[in-house]
C-alpha cells in the first residue's frame, strides 16, 4: 500500500522570481535596469497581479519501487528503492489571466505573465525538492515528457496516485492548469526524508 497524498504549500511571495529571469524567459535578454520606464511599469504590474492570482500547491506521495509500474520509472534512475511523485501547480487563475491578456491582444502583458508563472513554478518545484531532500542518496528530479517517460503518462500518474490539484488532457497529456508539473525523484537507499 502506498502512503497517503500529502500537501505542501508556500506563500506566493516565496516563489516570486527575479525580474531579470522573467525578462530573460520572455525573450528580452538584453533589457537591464535601464529598461524603458513603460516596460518597468508593465513588469511591476505583472508581478503584483501574479502574486494575487497564484495558489502554489504541491501534492506528493512516496511509493516503494516494487509497487511502481515499470513504465513510469526512468531508466536513468537505475536501482532505487522508492520514489516520490509530486504534482505542483500555481492554480488556474493565472492561466485564465494569461489567456485573457492574449485575447485582448495585450501580447507583452501575456508574455510577461506566462514567463513569470513558468519561473515561479520552477521555484515552487525547487522549494519542494529542498523540503524533501535529506542525507539519503537520490536521483535528479524528473518529469514525463523528457527522456524515456512519455508525456502521455501524466494522465496515468494523476489517476494512479489520485492527485486532485491537477488533471491531464487524455489525448495530449498536457496538464491542466497549464502552469503545473508532474515530477518524480528516486531514492537509492531507504525512503525519502519526509516519510
Amino acid at each position: 500500500m502506498m502512503n497517503p497524498i500529502e500537501h505542501f504549500t508556500v506563500d506566493a511571495s516565496e516563489i516570486s522570481p527575479l525580474k531579470q529571469r522573467v525578462l530573460y524567459r520572455a525573450g528580452l535578454k538584453r533589457i537591464g535596469f535601464s529598461d524603458p520606464p513603460k516596460l518597468r511599469e508593465i513588469l511591476n504590474q505583472t508581478i503584483l497581479r501574479s502574486l494575487c492570482l497564484v495558489q502554489p500547491c504541491v501534492q506528493h506521495c512516496s511509493v516503494p519501487t516494487d509497487r511502481v509500474p515499470s513504465q513510469v520509472i526512468p531508466q536513468s534512475f537505475g536501482r532505487i528503492q522508492s520514489m516520490t511523485f509530486f504534482a505542483s501547480t500555481l492554480g488556474s487563475a493565472i492561466d485564465r489571466e494569461i489567456q485573457s491578456k492574449a485575447d485582448q491582444n495585450q501580447i507583452l502583458e501575456a508574455t510577461l505573465l506566462d514567463s513569470w508563472a513558468s519561473e515561479a513554478l520552477e521555484l515552487l518545484n525547487q522549494r519542494f525538492d529542498k523540503h524533501i531532500t535529506g542525507d539519503k542518496p537520490r536521483t535528479r528530479r524528473f518529469s514525463p515528457g523528457y527522456g524515456d517517460i512519455d508525456l502521455l503518462l501524466n494522465g496515468f500518474i494523476v489517476s494512479w496516485l489520485k492527485f486532485t490539484n491537477i488533471t491531464a488532457h487524455p489525448v495530449s497529456g498536457i496538464l491542466i492548469p497549464r502552469k503545473s508539473t508532474i515530477c518524480m525523484i528516486g531514492w537509492k537507499t531507504g525512503e525519502s526524508s519526509i516519510l
